[in-house]
């Protein structure tokens, strides 16, 4: 946890800053030969994001939240990782989302993609009150 900052607080949207430490321990398996041997790494992060909300009407919404998370020691290796979704809410008890996720890493480990992007679809029903 650590501050945040609110702007905005009207009805339709509003805009949340923040920032705090973040721990990362990270574990892969290497193979080298016949050898297979676990790589571990730990850091020290600044996490930092941004979540927006947008009321687009009384049944859609807008979210976006955005992280960008530099290592303390060595500001160049950074992941940034971002969520944007559109919620259309069907009946009080049935909403339908949108997801696209974007996640980026300045140096991961070797063989593994740098970047990934996603696309969800989210059937969420609501039961009681």
């Amino acid at each position: 946890a650590g501050p945040s900052w609110r702007l905005g607080n009207a009805e339709s949207w509003f805009l949340l800053l923040g920032s705090a430490y973040m721990f990362e321990y990270e574990q892969s398996m290497h193979v080298s030969g016949p050898e297979e041997a676990a790589v571990e790494h730990y850091y020290h992060r600044w996490s930092n994001y941004i979540l927006a909300r947008l009321r687009l009407n009384d049944r859609m919404d807008w979210d976006n939240i955005f992280y960008i998370q530099p290592r303390f020691d060595d500001f160049s290796d950074v992941r940034m990782w971002g969520k944007s979704s559109l919620v259309v809410r069907l009946k009080p008890w049935l909403a339908f989302t949108t997801v696209l996720r974007v996640i980026y890493d300045s140096e991961p480990f070797a063989g593994v993609q740098p970047s990934d992007i996603g696309i969800d679809s989210v059937l969420r029903f609501r039961f009681g009150t």
